[in-house]
């Protein structure tokens, strides 16, 4: 029987690195904002789970943390560039 210990460890990778300054599109990055990322995904995971909500809408909600952050960096990078 396979385990499923590890089952969405990728999204919540991602979503570390994303939410702690990582962009997207690669070349930058902070061991520290990536720690802060743990932070803020770890705080609402406890919020969901105190708040009963069940692991699907966990991943859902991780989910929809990273779709809104890549905007939100296309948005700084342009204004880095011009």
């Amino acid at each position: 029987m396979p385990s499923t210990v590890w089952l969405g460890a990728e999204l919540q990778a991602i979503t570390a690195a994303i939410l702690g300054g990582a962009s997207p599109s690669g070349g930058r990055g902070t061991i520290w904002g990536a720690k802060i990322g743990v932070f803020f995904m770890g705080l609402t995971k406890n919020v969901l789970i105190i708040s009963r909500f069940s692991s699907g809408w966990q991943g859902i909600v991780l989910g929809a943390g990273l779709v809104a952050d890549v905007p939100i960096d296309s948005l700084m990078n342009r204004k880095q560039v011009g």
